[in-house]
């Protein structure tokens, strides 16, 4: 059915050609709803949901509902990843074939025979406190009306029941609930096409009792063309356009885009990113978020947040991806800054944003999987004097940036800040210069050939702060083996499960103290250490650190730290009965590995310790597969430890794997 032109038309067609239903119902609160989809299919039984029901199942009539109900001949199943389908079903069929296929329940249940005209139902309910005691009626009317298969009836009668009742300036929401005649619509109010039939409902909740006698009254004399009528040529065939301005600054594109905000500037700009790999996309929201977080070199985060919650009403750094309106197959993508603020705090917001821009320009150019690709074409919305600002700090359009330029412009501006005649004690000191894009660009690259191996950092590589905050907002861990080294990550306010202790020789008092600091991750690879922990921390999570084959390496470290396999298997003995909680293993094939059978090596002992640690009921869940990567063989080293880790530790044995 095509709704008609005029709601009083549908009405007409509907009772002569849908044997319309009309349900009226006065109640002092809830259970109506209920009790009118009762009425409107009274075959239809209740399960037992209704709290009133409830007490009236007995047991037989449950767990026949449970069996009939609740299997597998009810459910629907669904697959998804890129698991070959093939073993999905086998899985499926082992679980289901154990049930035997029960009859179909095919019948469908149709609304009440209406073939001798309308029915009118009244049933009473409690009174509800919170509505005023004059006002505890509702009210509802229901129309039975064609099969929701038809997809445009369907659609039709959904839309219609959009214009006459969707928000306050609706044709019904005007004549029944602004007028006063109730307070609301009833719950059941609008299309319901979740049935073989659609169901189309007007109802109200509050109304008087003296108001619902002279509305039904009403309902049976007056003439139905007092009702809305919503015309087809009533809805706008085109929408306005948002009327925008195009503009440019030094080569920068903006546009303008001027409306009544209450004296408010909305901003956002766009650095597009061109051939980013598919790999690196998927960590955007990652960087974006680090970027909100690590503060800049003169200003903490804290401090930034304290200005932006000052001058503005809000900022953001995010991922944008937009389609090409001319192209399906091409779209472009980058980053988005985004702010609003009064138009007296528009510099200060530019400033605020120039902060951040600075950092993803620092971090951002990662010549080394896409050198050329970069591409710094921004959008600023801002007055003339900070365009200019940007303008004379950002590259020439279409330029790119790389760290080398970067660094080379932080020296200039540092070296030009200082004034020779007059600066002070100190001021013309050494100094250093460090592009965080690079700890950036090795972690990405990290997460490219390992993804499945979490780093621990060693923080005594280069204990630098910004180093620190940067890889902590990237969520590494951190290898420690200091109190001060300790207390540093610890004071940046990260928790102690951050932190592995990788010291198997540890003295007392540093075993008391990170008891009490909670930092339980350690590792051991000798009896007397056992010992130790078991009198001093016995609470601790330990990693067994086994022997390697480190011969290939610069820096041997077997030559001192290990368990041999031989003596593995009496370590673990010891453990048990000491009462500690062995929970991994742990090895280092040494620093400047150059054999890449190195790892792989060490990992199949790992798995043999692995096994003997559960043999003597260890919950063995971590493997640290240490460090003693080169840079210039760093992917050779990852493909052979992949195909280890993948052949003795896949993702199935749900063994965490982390590395130092």
């Amino acid at each position: 059915m095509t709704p008609s032109a005029t709601f009083s038309e549908d009405l007409a067609a509907e009772e002569k050609t849908r044997l319309a239903l009309k349900i009226e119902e006065a109640t002092k609160k809830a259970g109506g709803e209920a009790e009118a989809r009762k009425q409107i299919f009274p075959d239809i039984n209740n399960s037992g949901g209704d709290p009133q029901k409830i007490t009236d199942l007995t047991y037989e009539q449950l767990s026949s509902y449970h069996a009939q109900h609740y299997h597998p001949s009810n459910a629907k199943l669904f697959t998804y990843g890129d698991m070959p389908l093939a073993d999905h079903l086998q899985e499926v069929d082992a679980r289901l074939k154990v049930f035997d296929r029960i009859a179909e329940d095919t019948l469908v249940h149709s609304p009440i025979d209406l073939s001798n005209g309308p029915q009118e139902h009244i049933v009473e309910g409690p009174l509800d406190p919170l509505v005023a005691a004059d006002k505890q009626f509702k009210t509802s009317v229901s129309w039975v009306m064609g099969e929701t298969s038809d997809v445009v009836e369907t659609f039709s009668l959904s839309l219609l029941s959009t214009l006459l009742m969707d928000g306050y300036g609706s044709p019904l929401y005007r004549g029944l609930i602004e007028s006063g005649l109730g307070t609301d619509f009833s719950p059941n109010a609008g299309y319901d096409g979740s049935g073989k039939l659609g169901i189309y409902s007007v109802g109200l909740t509050g109304v008087q009792e003296a108001d619902l006698l002279v509305e039904q009254g009403k309902s049976n004399t007056e003439d139905l063309s007092c009702l809305p009528t919503v015309h087809v040529k009533d809805i706008p065939r085109s929408k306005e356009p948002v009327v925008v301005r195009d503009d440019s600054n030094n080569g920068v594109k903006t546009q303008w885009h001027e409306a009544p905000t209450n004296g408010l500037t909305y901003f956002r700009a766009v650095n597009t990113i061109e051939n980013l790999p598919d790999e690196l996309r998927e960590l955007i929201p990652l960087f974006t978020d680090s970027i909100m977080r690590l503060g800049t070199k003169d200003t903490s985060m804290e401090q930034l947040e304290d200005l932006m919650k000052l001058k503005t009403g809000g900022m953001s750094v995010g991922y944008h991806s937009t389609p090409s309106p001319t192209d399906f197959q091409h779209a472009t993508e980058g980053f988005i800054f985004a702010g609003m603020a009064l138009d007296r705090n528009v510099p200060a917001m530019f400033d605020l944003l120039l902060n951040f821009t600075d950092m993803v320009m620092a971090t951002v150019a990662l010549e080394q999987y896409a050198p050329p690709t970069i591409n710094y074409d921004r959008s600023y919305h801002t007055i003339l004097k900070t365009k200019q600002q940007y303008a004379d700090h950002a590259p020439a359009n279409n330029a790119v940036i790389t760290p080398k330029q970067l660094i080379g412009e932080a020296l200039r501006r540092r070296v030009e800040s200082i004034d020779t005649e007059s600066c002070g004690a100190g001021e013309e000191d050494t100094f250093f210069v460090a592009d965080l894009g690079e700890v950036y660009r090795q972690h990405m690259r990290w997460k490219l050939n390992l993804p499945r191996v979490k780093p621990f950092y060693a923080v005594k590589c280069n204990p630098d702060p910004r180093v620190i905050e940067l890889l902590a907002a990237l969520g590494t861990g951190f290898d420690c083996a200091s109190k001060w080294e300790i207390d540093q990550i610890l004071n940046m306010g990260l928790t102690p499960e951050r932190i592995i202790y990788a010291q198997p020789c540890k003295t007392n008092s540093y075993l008391r103290y990170v008891k009490t600091q909670g930092v339980k991750q350690m590792t051991f690879d000798n009896a007397d250490e056992l010992y130790k922990i078991a009198k001093l921390y016995p609470g601790a999570e330990l990693f067994l650190r086994i022997m390697t084959d480190d011969e290939s390496s610069l820096c041997r470290f077997s030559m001192k730290f290990g368990a041999s396999k031989e003596i593995a298997g009496e370590l673990l003995a010891l453990a048990k009965d000491l009462g500690l909680n062995v929970v991994g293993v742990s090895f280092h094939v040494g620093s400047g590995a150059s054999d890449p059978m190195a790892f792989y090596k060490a990992v199949h002992d790992s798995y043999l310790v692995f096994e003997q640690g559960r043999a003597f009921g260890f919950n063995m869940k971590t493997l640290d597969i240490g460090g003693g990567f080169c840079d210039d063989s760093f992917e050779d080293m990852a493909a052979v430890l992949r195909g280890a880790l993948d052949e003795y530790f896949p993702p199935s044995s749900n063994v965490n794997i982390m590395a130092e």
